[in-house]
């Protein structure tokens, strides 16, 4: 007996994707809306969370097993905002001396743009 070929679902890979990112943005939001955790989406939500207490320390660990800095940590006196190395923080910054020099050059760029722009549209109208 000659089995048949299922039939394509999707033409693209990318339609594909997108119809995974849709399914799961549908079972995010009713979740969220019913009070449950979206993430198991069974149990009922921490109070002003989106995740019950188990899911929340489930992600919570996986995430310090990556290596991921939470918000609180990043956002304290010892880690850079920008790179969250660990580092000293000088004169109140909340970034390192090399993030610094970084955001001076963006910043002298940024401002150099700014003003040639307005210089054009300003000879425009004079």
């Amino acid at each position: 007996m000659k089995t048949m070929a299922r039939p394509k679902k999707y033409e693209t890979e990318s339609e594909r994707k997108q119809a995974v990112i849709e399914r799961n943005k549908q079972r995010y939001y009713g979740c969220r809306e019913k009070g449950l955790c979206v993430s198991c989406g069974w149990r009922p939500a921490e109070n002003g969370k989106v995740r019950c207490s188990m899911c929340h320390n489930l992600n919570k660990t996986r995430m310090e097993k990556k290596g991921v800095i939470s918000n609180q940590a990043r956002h304290d006196d010892n880690h850079c905002s920008m790179c969250c190395k660990e580092t000293e923080l000088k004169n109140g910054r909340r970034v390192c001396s090399e993030c610094y020099d970084k955001l001076l050059v963006s910043i002298t760029k940024a401002r150099a743009a700014y003003i040639s722009k307005h210089e054009k549209r300003d000879e425009g109208n004079g």
